[in-house]
């Protein structure tokens, strides 16, 4: 047989191949179209009907990310409140500690509800494990900057919840610097009366590098207080991200799995009738089958 020959009878093969795939998809079209619309059918009653049956409509969730600048306390007087941690400023450490504490997102859920559960129903082992798993669950996140220069928080919340949430990180924020407030207000008081009663002892003339010093702190502490406007301030409106098209994309991934899965399923029933019509091939089905126990009757 020639070359030419052999081409022809490929191209024959090939043809028919794909004669007989089509066959097959057209032979059980009314089940691949009637089951494909089926899914569909009850995708779109579970994924859009069903929460409004159960009066969840809406509920889309929202994640919000709201970021507070840090101001930050002047490096020589960090040394002398006796912060001597180089990883972390005292005001980055005591922000993240107090809005990272389960008891202080305890107190505020409690107050505000932005994640829309029913809280009275819950015993107070269960509110707490509540608590643990939307931290867990990253639905509510701490983060401090690389640069250590801002905390940001981000909460993931129901749609229409989305003004409660703002409320209550605003009210996280300032318990946040009111907490430090008092904790380092006092503290910085006593290093300026320290230095204060230090210099009222000292010459007026003395240009000695411990008076420098001490002036040198006044002089910080009194800047510092002249711009100060709260060790947690909002950085900008918070940024929220919408994702309204979850379910239809969902819905869209089981439509074609469906689909997938009705088209294997015809190319399966059909290698199945064209078995039985074939003797031979049952024969050797039969066999393998036999073949594939693990005991055999004696």
């Amino acid at each position: 047989m020639s070359e030419f020959e052999n081409n022809t009878q490929l191209a024959e093969d090939d043809e028919i191949s794909l004669i007989d795939l089509f066959s097959v998809l057209i032979k059980h079209r009314f089940m691949i179209i009637a089951g494909t619309i089926l899914v569909a059918i009850l995708g779109i009653f579970y994924l859009f009907g069903l929460p409004k049956l159960m009066k969840s409509a809406d509920k889309h969730e929202v994640t919000i990310e709201y970021t507070y600048q840090i101001d930050s306390l002047p490096p020589s007087i960090e040394q002398q409140l006796g912060f001597n941690d180089q990883r972390q400023k005292i005001v980055v450490s005591l922000a993240n500690y107090n809005m990272t504490r389960l008891t202080f997102l305890a107190q505020e859920v409690k107050k505000y509800n932005p994640f829309g559960v029913d809280l009275d129903e819950m015993t107070p082992y269960q509110y707490n494990g509540f608590i643990q798993g939307l931290v867990k669950n990253k639905m509510f996140k701490v983060e401090i900057s690389p640069m250590q220069t801002e905390l940001k928080v981000t909460i993931t919340v129901p749609e229409t919840n989305v003004a409660v949430a703002n409320q209550m990180l605003a009210d996280m924020a300032n318990d946040t610097t009111k907490e430090i407030e008092n904790y380092l207000f006092p503290k910085i008081d006593a290093i300026d009366k320290a230095a204060e009663d230090s210099l009222a002892l000292v010459m007026p003339d003395d240009t000695s590098s411990s008076t420098q010093k001490l002036k040198d702190t006044q002089v910080q502490i009194k800047n510092f207080r002249t711009t100060y406007s709260g060790f947690l301030t909002s950085a900008g409106e918070p940024f929220i991200l919408l994702e309204p098209l979850g379910r239809l994309k969902k819905l869209v991934i089981l439509v074609f799995a469906a689909f997938f899965v009705l088209v294997f399923v015809a190319f399966l029933l059909n290698a199945v009738e064209n078995i039985k019509k074939d003797p031979e091939a049952s024969g050797k089905i039969k066999t393998a089958w036999d073949g594939g126990k693990i005991s055999k009757k004696k």
